[in-house]
């Protein structure tokens, strides 16, 4: 046995021993988040919500309005043809048509959110 360990065998004898109870760590929604003054508490214009609504995969926080405005982004991209033979969605404004599926796909495995989101600006005229 090393100095080190006896030492770490030391100081771990001398701590009292507390009772172990598991903390349960809850983690807020995004719009909550965003939201609640208890974390960062800002206003959002209705369409960040929407954003953050789809981020967390949280359909069922949509409101008739976020199902309008998704209907918006999805029109921008479509599924098309790739030069190599397979098929993607193109688009330069929007979020993809199928944002759906992978947010029911993202549920289905325990996911409270998606691994990565990109975003990019976007200006409509």
């Amino acid at each position: 046995m090393s100095v080190h360990s006896r030492r770490l065998q030391e100081l771990e004898a001398r701590v009292p021993r507390l009772p172990v109870d598991p903390v349960v760590l809850e983690v807020p929604h995004l719009l909550q988040f965003a939201l609640d003054e208890a974390y960062l508490g800002v206003e959002l214009y209705p369409r960040q919500a929407t954003l953050l609504k789809v981020m967390g995969c949280s359909p069922e926080l949509f409101t008739d309005y976020d199902r309008v405005v998704l209907d918006e982004w999805t029109d921008g991209f479509a599924l098309a043809d790739r030069d190599d033979g397979t098929s993607g969605f193109t688009g330069s404004c929007g979020v993809v048509g199928d944002v759906a599926a992978r947010m029911d796909y993202c549920r289905a495995r325990g996911r409270a959110l998606f691994r990565e989101v990109l975003l990019g600006l976007c200006c409509v005229v």
